[in-house]
């Protein structure tokens, strides 16, 4: 529980009972595409980039070597980008249908045990100041 240390506020304590599971989703499928991005730029294509880029540096001379090296270096980099979308896709959608299962599985533990307690502040309330104060009651309690 937390601690009543309001000073005459009314007791802004809450309890969250329910999650909307289809925000839940919505919310999840979006942060998980901006991740899968994220990652798979620097895991992916910045290496298609960056190494793609190198290998017809270095065939020197033979023009057919570094035509067959270019034609192969496109066939992996689409195929690698092809990939890339599916795997930001589907991970997307996995990821949002897992965190909407938790959210799911929460509404049905909450009805038994309870839900998450959460304690706000008021509107207009400095956030901050109340966080200083707290570190300040419990340095004097010490």
């Amino acid at each position: 529980m937390f601690k009543d240390d309001n000073e005459g506020k009314p007791d802004m304590t809450h309890t969250l009972k329910r999650v909307n599971v289809s925000s839940v989703f919505k919310v999840a499928f979006v942060i998980n595409i901006a991740l899968l991005i994220l990652i798979g730029f620097f895991t992916i294509l910045l290496p298609i980039l960056t190494f793609g880029s190198l290998s017809r540096v270095m065939v020197i001379g033979d023009a057919d070597a570094r035509a067959a090296l270019d034609f192969i270096g496109t066939a992996g980099a689409l195929s690698t980008l092809c990939f890339y979308l599916v795997f930001v896709v589907f991970g997307s959608v996995v990821g949002a249908v897992y965190f909407a299962l938790m959210a799911w599985i929460y509404n049905l533990t909450s009805g038994w045990i309870g839900g998450v307690k959460i304690q706000l502040i008021e509107n207009g309330g400095d956030f901050y100041e109340e966080i200083e104060q707290d570190i300040k009651t419990k340095r004097s309690s010490y």
